[in-house]
């Protein structure tokens, strides 16, 4: 039986620069408004309606311009009601600012409730303040001085909020948050290196402030932020990788006690040099020089977590070009041997490790960037992922992000949608199993 949808009409005026809303729960009569609306414009430049199916799901979307304004529907579908297929539910779409590539998660108002950051390709940073519920309220926008190419969350000055951590053009922007949906003015630092691709927060140095790991191009290096408290940020030494970079994680790979890096690399000219780097904690923020490991062709993110039997943290890898996901197993010291290569759509990019089926093993998720589509290939408990199921996302999914959005314990799935003409928007897909 098809559930039944609530939808949220969304009007940008050119003129007042505002957002109106108007909700409905029954389709009909949104549509007659969005017919009405549109036959007040004196030039209608695009108008389409269709209707479609996805998992069970009536979708009826909206969307068209006119000279006094662009409206558009954005179908949110009620995740009390949502069709439950192998683990997560239908798509809800939030609208966020121009091709959004960067997304981070964190509780920025101090409510308890998980919060959605994007970097827009419009020097803005849009913000999604959770309900609860596993729904977001209207964006909220924060200007920066250029184009954002990543975004992460973190208490960074030690109150008690979540701050917004902003990477754009050779600098970082700490913007501090104080906890009520408001923020203070940034805290600008240079990072040595021009387009940072990746942020990833933590304690890297073990002083017990928060620190930014910055994967960064031109040139292509990872760089320790050493956090000095109260926001600020000391420029730490870079390690060159032997390629581009897209994504960093940070963990202890080799059991140590001390905090290593995980990034990737990858070449337009020479596939074969594509592949992942793992650079060692020394303590004090320092690290080794990258121990580089061959991949498919066009090494994207990586995910690092427990996929087989053992104590050991292992490597997952998307292979853009390849339409893989090869996983490196570590046989110890942080050593990784690559053992399972699976298919995983055409295009495959952010990928998270999270137990969605709620067996007790961690499964892969994975955006494909090609087929608008998150692929969850579920694990056996022994690294190896034998089935898979796909789910329909915004067009042109990159970033994926997993977190618990509405509190009840279970991992949800998160997703830009990067295409500039038909996107715009993040993709959640609630986790309706019952674990």
């Amino acid at each position: 039986m098809a559930s039944q949808a609530w939808s949220k009409l969304l009007f940008d005026h050119p003129h007042d620069q505002q957002r109106h809303v108007v909700t409905s729960k029954n389709m009909e009569p949104l549509l007659e408004l969005c017919q009405r609306r549109t036959a007040r414009s004196r030039t209608v430049h695009k108008r389409t309606v269709h209707n479609r199916r996805v998992r069970g799901a009536l979708v009826i979307s909206c969307l068209f311009f006119g000279c006094d304004g662009v409206f558009g529907l954005v179908e949110v579908q009620d995740p009390n009601t949502a069709t439950c297929s192998g683990g997560l539910g239908p798509r809800n779409d939030y609208l966020v600012g121009v091709a959004p590539f960067g997304l981070a998660a964190g509780d920025l108002d101090r409510d308890g409730v998980v919060d959605l950051v994007t970097a827009d390709s419009e020097a803005k940073v849009t913000l999604l303040f959770g309900r609860g519920d596993g729904t977001f309220d209207d964006r909220v926008t924060l200007e920066v001085d250029s184009y954002p190419e990543q975004v992460a969350v973190g208490d960074l000055d030690s109150d008690g909020n979540g701050d917004v951590v902003v990477g754009y053009q050779g600098s970082l922007w700490v913007v501090p948050g104080n906890g009520d949906r408001t923020f203070s003015s940034p805290i600008t630092t240079s990072i040595g290196t021009d387009i940072p691709v990746g942020l990833v927060i933590g304690d890297v140095d073990g002083v017990g402030t928060l620190d930014v790991v910055v994967a960064g191009r031109s040139p292509d290096e990872i760089r320790v932020m050493r956090g000095q408290g109260g926001g600020a940020l000391a420029l730490g030494s870079g390690q060159p990788l032997t390629g581009q970079p897209d994504a960093v994680v940070i963990a202890d790979i080799d059991g140590d006690g001390l905090t290593d890096v995980v990034t990737n690399h990858w070449t337009y000219m020479n596939r074969a040099t594509d592949g992942i780097s793992v650079l060692r904690g020394t303590g004090g923020g320092g690290l080794t020089p990258a121990q580089d490991y061959p991949t498919g062709a066009g090494a994207g993110f990586v995910a690092v977590a427990q996929l087989d039997a053992d104590a050991l943290l292992d490597v997952a890898v998307s292979n853009y070009y390849d339409g893989s996901i090869e996983v490196l197993r570590n046989a110890g010291g942080g050593v990784l041997e690559p053992v399972a290569l699976t298919r995983a759509g055409t295009n495959p990019n952010g990928i998270a490790a999270a137990d969605i089926d709620g067996d007790g093993k961690l499964d892969l998720v994975v955006a494909d960037a090609n087929n608008a589509a998150v692929v969850v290939l579920f694990g056996d408990g022994s690294g190896g992922f034998p089935t898979s199921m796909t789910y329909e996302v915004g067009i042109g999914p990159v970033s994926l992000i997993s977190a618990d959005l509405n509190g009840d314990g279970k991992a949800d799935i998160a997703t830009t949608s990067y295409n500039n003409s038909a996107g715009n928007s993040v993709s959640v897909l609630l986790n309706c199993g019952s674990q």
